[in-house]
This record gives C-alpha cells, structure tokens and sequence, in this order.
C-alpha cells in the first residue's frame, strides 16, 4: 500500500515540521487536533498544494521546573 510520501520526504518533513513534506511550501494550515492514548493528533493541510497529513506527537518524558 503507498501512502504517497517517501522515506525522503518523511524524513525531510521530521526535520524541518514547518514546510510542505510535498511541494515545501510554508503554508500549513491545522485542522485541530485529538489526543488518545498517549498520542495527540494534529490534522495539516497544504494550503498551496492542497495535500494533508495526521501529524503525531507522542509523549516521552516530562520535566519539572523548579518554582
């Protein structure tokens, strides 16, 4: 099954989040987001290309700060 992104782009996009994985435009738009489990969900859109994605942000640790 393709998803429509290479390995390359994947990883270009984990890189720098603030362009395009497709076409590298900065014209992100959110569409809100979810959270389950430990997972929080955030819906991208390309305003230039048109393409969308499902970022996922997973929490790994937590740090304090001092009061």
């Amino acid at each position: 099954m393709s998803t429509g992104i290479t390995e390359k782009q994947k990883a270009a996009y984990l890189k720098n989040p603030n362009r395009c994985p497709f076409c590298k435009s900065t014209e992100l738009l959110v569409e809100g987001g979810e959270v389950n489990d430990k997972s929080y969900y955030e819906y991208v859109l390309c305003d230039k290309c048109g393409k969308s994605w499902t970022d996922i942000y997973t929490l790994t640790d937590l740090e304090v700060e001092e009061s």
